[in-house]
């Protein structure tokens, strides 16, 4: 009687971890985030702090506020190179749209007249969504970060790319893209670490 009941016992608590278990994370992929955990992230970028001017960081801020509207759908997705893409493309996508990349191109200074420099901007943004809706198409959804691709190990240096903590989880296999929207949504819409002559995601 005394052994029936132990087990029943030990049923129960298996029952109950796994309930908690599956409510921890319900609960964190659940979780809202908001436009300014967002904005206070971009912020505290230091790559950031080397954008053209003033007005071209606060074009980016707003922007940037909208990410979680935009990735509502894959913010608790793995950080996988196909996600990664898809973070890309719905942005600029929506950048593009929204009349961003015209504002971005309008308040970047330029030795050529704003009009070419203007056009240039967006041929070059429209050709990178094009490019991006193609390569998703081609890419397993499980598809890890290549390591001997040039702009996918970039991620993996901590210099340019994911910092420590979020490599961490990569490496784990436990890093989302929410997680990055909320420590570090300029790596997920950046080639590169900006330079004090070229706005983000302008190469």
């Amino acid at each position: 009687m005394k052994s029936l009941n132990l087990k029943r016992a030990i049923c129960l608590l298996s029952v109950f971890s796994v309930i908690c278990f599956i409510g921890s994370v319900a609960s964190a992929a659940d979780q809202k985030i908001t436009a300014d955990q967002v904005e206070n992230a971009l912020i505290k970028d230091g790559a950031f702090q080397q954008v053209v001017n003033e007005f071209v960081q606060s074009l980016f801020r707003a922007q940037v506020r909208k990410m979680p509207e935009l990735l509502k759908g894959i913010v608790g997705l793995p950080f996988t190179k196909r996600n990664y893409l898809e973070a890309r493309l719905l942005f600029w996508e929506n950048g593009l749209k929204s009349g961003f990349v015209d504002q971005m191109a309008d308040a970047t200074p330029t030795h050529i007249t704003q009009k070419s420099y203007k056009s240039m901007v967006k041929r070059g943004y429209s050709a990178e969504v094009s490019t991006l809706k193609i390569l998703i198409k081609d890419i397993g959804e499980d598809a890890p970060l290549d390591k001997k691709a040039s702009f996918d190990s970039s991620l993996l240096e901590v210099s340019v790319g994911l910092n420590e903590a979020n490599l961490l989880k990569y490496h784990k296999g436990e890093l989302t893209v929410g997680d990055v929207l909320m420590t570090q949504p300029l790596v997920l819409i950046t080639r590169h670490v900006a330079s004090p002559n070229v706005s983000p995601g302008i190469y």
